[in-house]
């Protein structure tokens, strides 16, 4: 079996870099959001709207993920977000301390779109990790901007700052994601829009920005390769088992 029969899409990464751990990801991922014009796109297994991204007076901006998706939006009246998470997995918010004010104050907004995904057979949940950022860069991986996955490299027993935003230590946590410039950002674009529409929402046109979108900081580890995107989707309602990620293997 080849490439082309194992991958939904197959496209050009202009550049692309493995960003291991969250320390990292976080970093980046704020930079690559003060960098939007139109519209950024957050899907996820979960979202924790008290964790911060980045370090202090490394950018400008709130810390706080919550805080910071509002200042985005009050910065660029042009900028949309759109959020879309599991639906099961949302039930833990109900226990988060002000979370689910904060989420209110999303869901509020005329520009911030929030919706829970339950388009799923029962006992299923949505496990893609994608960011995308006006359709020209995005990220896609195993990491979700939520508790307990903040770590450095170095996974520390003793690293007093991996503590959850409730002040509880937890155990060193490793992942990994990729970011992604150019055409394969924009087929993330639409498999993100395409993940929108199912659960419910509007359907969404793509956005072109003639701007730089990679961040400064991000070192790229690849320049013009060609990447694969592959799923795998149960069978749900009138759709087909997809299956193109085991049949990498």
């Amino acid at each position: 079996m080849t490439i082309e029969t194992n991958s939904w899409r197959i496209a050009e990464a202009r550049r692309a870099s493995l960003i291991v751990d969250a320390d990292d990801y976080f970093r980046a991922g704020r930079l690559a959001m003060l960098s939007a014009r139109r519209r950024i796109m957050l899907i996820g297994w979960d979202f924790d709207a008290r964790i911060d991204l980045g370090r202090e007076n490394e950018s400008e901006g709130p810390l706080r993920l919550g805080d910071f998706v509002l200042w985005l939006v009050k910065r660029r009246p042009e900028l949309e977000i759109y959020l879309l998470r599991w639906d099961l997995g949302a039930i833990r918010t109900l226990f988060r301390g002000t979370t689910i004010f904060t989420l209110m104050r999303w869901m509020w907004h005329a520009r911030i779109h929030t919706r829970l995904d339950g388009a799923h057979p029962t006992g299923s949940s949505h496990h893609q990790k994608i960011v995308v950022i006006d359709d020209c860069f995005a990220f896609c991986g195993g990491i979700d901007m939520t508790s307990n996955r903040w770590d450095t490299r170095e996974h520390r027993d003793d690293d007093r700052r991996r503590r959850s935003p409730g002040g509880q230590p937890y155990a060193p946590w490793h992942d990994a994601t990729t970011a992604l410039q150019g055409p394969v950002a924009a087929a993330l674009g639409e498999l993100a829009r395409a993940r929108w529409e199912g659960a419910g929402g509007r359907r969404l046109q793509p956005v072109s920005v003639a701007t730089e979108c990679w961040p400064a900081s991000l070192v790229s580890d690849f320049e013009n390769v060609r990447v694969a995107v592959s799923r795998s989707m149960p069978a749900y309602k009138q759709r087909q088992p997809i299956l193109e990620i085991e049949s990498v293997f």
